[in-house]
């Protein structure tokens, strides 16, 4: 079915150009150096590198060609090609392939740039084919960009991507446009009204780092370990652990509970009041909550401090980022400007992407809190004759990498048995607290930050989509035929960018018919094959059609190319300037201009 498809699309786009004037046949000087020096490595039992030039033929215009001999060219250039091993060609003979090559390239490079003033069909780059879908179904043109990356990289021909020789179609380039309408029409108008998620986090309940590691004594007297705000804020005598008698400190279970010190948050007027901390971990909604791409809405009840003097910050900033380094990766900063004391909710929209499955999706909240110093820090006389060992053990690593003398190695393995007797000493009697103020800062100059409730609401959707109404005009719940007629007779004009024949609606319409019938689709899922269709038609997918419908079946005769610059119609001139304009299809005036052929006016055109 495949290659039944590329061939229709390949006959009507060969009906659709004008006779080349380049010799398709290798003159024999080059089919002879081809033969003596290169096909013996590069033919289908060889093809080293995979390379073949058995098959290479002389349009340069075709597929890949141009690319494939210009890498010859250079090869002989260069004495890569033949191998230094093999027989030495002609130096005149090397040169005469090389200088054909090239004007070879530079006739084909003018010849897309233009012929007398007829401008070669070439296929929509996928800039031009995402605006276009995205003006034709009134999509967001973020959805548009993401369209865009689904599509293969365009060549290039004078450094340009809009040159007819770079944007060729191969089959694997229509298989491309086949899965890209899919997306379109599955995800853009044909999609199932999404369910909106409501999420809400209330930092003053989530167990998370504002308690630092912290614990209590119940009534019973056994130690309970909680770090939830609204359970810590409470406490008369915070207590914090020092793992006994290793050093896990996360993973021991048999701990030694000393005074807590200070938090750096502190619970104000049902939310949080923060001096550090830089990230806060809201419910995943990134994986949870983003079920489509789309837009989704965010609530944030919030107020700042900038602080004073030495410690004082510009703006007190609140970010917002999904899907960190990764392709959907997306980040909203808003600053955060109501009094602290005062705070005020801020509503914001953000356009997340799903992406593909595996692919990093976690939603994080941080604010700019200054210097990046953390308010709170470990007790020194605990926490530096703890970690004493690590660096001890770091040197002697580092010695044995370096092949230090044994001596200086047995000095510092005793220094390590004697640093982790201290350790462990100091956890013994260490007496706290586990956290203090940091010294360097201003605590009462610090900025701070007021978080309160934070909600989350997407995805925010139209229902139905702009397209879908403006498809299916007359409503969804009509079905009959001549609808379909109706739907099509809009909507081809628009797609093919051009007045319709009364021939090439039937034959749209009859296929469509034919294919519901088939396949029993519904109305509207037929609908959708029928568009589907006319997205991988040559006359949506190339410029330079606008003014010739024709079909494969109707190839008309191919007229010999004009010397001289031929006029062009309305609705050519329509495309030509929205196409170098905004890089779309014509807009609504220029659709009017064009059906009342007064384009070539020259006032309306320098308009």
């Amino acid at each position: 079915m495949m290659s039944m498809r590329f061939l229709a699309l390949a006959s009507c786009v060969l009906a659709l150009l004008s006779a080349s004037t380049f010799a398709l046949e290798l003159p024999p000087s080059v089919k002879a150096f081809v033969a003596a020096h290169c096909v013996e490595c590069h033919d289908a039992d060889s093809a080293r590198a995979g390379f073949r030039i058995d098959t290479l033929g002389a349009d340069f215009t075709a597929g890949n060609t141009a690319n494939v001999w210009k890498e010859v060219m250079d090869k002989i250039n260069s004495g890569q090609m033949p191998p230094k091993k093999s027989e030495r060609p002609d130096a005149k003979a090397a040169f005469a392939v090389a200088s054909w090559v090239a004007e070879r390239l530079d006739e084909t490079a003018r010849a897309a740039q233009g012929a007398g003033g007829r401008v070669p069909m070439r296929r929509l780059n996928r800039v031009e084919y995402a605006n276009s879908v995205r003006d034709l179904f009134l999509l967001d043109d973020n959805f548009a960009r993401r369209i865009e990356k689904e599509l293969p990289a365009d060549g290039k021909v004078g450094g340009f991507d809009r040159g007819a020789a770079s944007l060729f179609m191969d089959e694997g380039q229509l298989d491309q446009y086949l899965a890209v309408a899919d997306i379109v029409l599955n995800e853009g108008v044909f999609h199932e009204q999404p369910k909106v998620q409501k999420m809400t986090y209330d930092g003053t309940a989530e167990r998370y780092v504002h308690g630092l590691m912290t614990a209590y004594k119940d009534e019973s007297g056994t130690f309970v370990e909680s770090n939830v705000p609204n359970v810590v804020a409470n406490l008369k005598e915070p207590l914090s652990w020092i793992p006994q008698p290793n050093f896990d400190q996360w993973g021991s279970k048999d701990r030694r509970y000393v005074p807590h010190g200070p938090f750096d948050w502190e619970m104000k007027n049902g939310g949080i009041e923060y001096l550090a901390h830089s990230r806060f971990f809201p419910v995943d909604w990134g994986r949870k909550g983003v079920t489509r791409d789309g837009w989704y809405r965010i609530r944030v009840q919030a107020g700042g401090f900038k602080g004073t003097d030495e410690e004082a910050l510009k703006d007190v900033r609140l970010t917002m980022k999904y899907g960190e380094a990764s392709p959907v990766e997306m980040t909203k900063t808003v600053v955060i400007d109501a009094p602290h004391d005062a705070p005020q909710e801020y509503e914001f929209l953000m356009y997340l992407q799903v992406g593909p499955v595996g692919m990093n999706r976690q939603w994080r909240v941080s604010w700019d809190f200054g210097d990046r110093k953390e308010a709170v820090i470990a007790n020194p006389l605990y926490w530096d004759v703890q970690w004493k060992q690590v660096i001890v053990g770091g040197d002697i690593a580092r010695a044995k990498s370096e092949k230090k003398p044994p001596e200086e190695i047995e000095a510092k393995k005793k220094l390590l048995e004697e640093t982790i007797a201290k350790a462990t000493e100091n956890r013994k009697t260490f007496e706290g607290p586990y956290w203090i103020w940091n010294p360097k800062l201003n605590i009462a100059k610090r900025p701070r930050l007021w978080l309160g409730k934070m909600e989350w609401e997407g995805p925010i959707v139209e229902w139905p989509p702009q397209g879908r109404q403006s498809l299916l005009f007359d409503g969804e719940e009509r079905d009959d035929d001549a609808y379909l007629r109706e739907i099509f007779a809009k909507f081809l004009p628009l797609a093919y960018r051009r007045q319709v024949t009364p021939d090439e609606l039937d034959r749209i319409v009859n296929w469509t018919l034919k294919t519901k019938s088939d396949r029993e689709l519904s109305f509207i899922n037929a609908v959708r094959e029928g568009v589907k269709n006319v997205l991988c038609s040559p006359k949506f997918l190339y410029l330079g059609s606008e003014a010739m419908p024709v079909t494969a079946l109707e190839t008309p005769a191919l007229e010999k190319p004009q010397s001289d610059p031929q006029p062009v119609d309305g609705w050519q001139l329509a495309s030509r300037l929205s196409y170098l304009l905004w890089s779309s299809a014509p807009d609504e005036e220029l659709y009017r201009l064009a059906s009342q052929n007064k384009l070539r006016d020259p006032d309306v055109l320098r308009g």
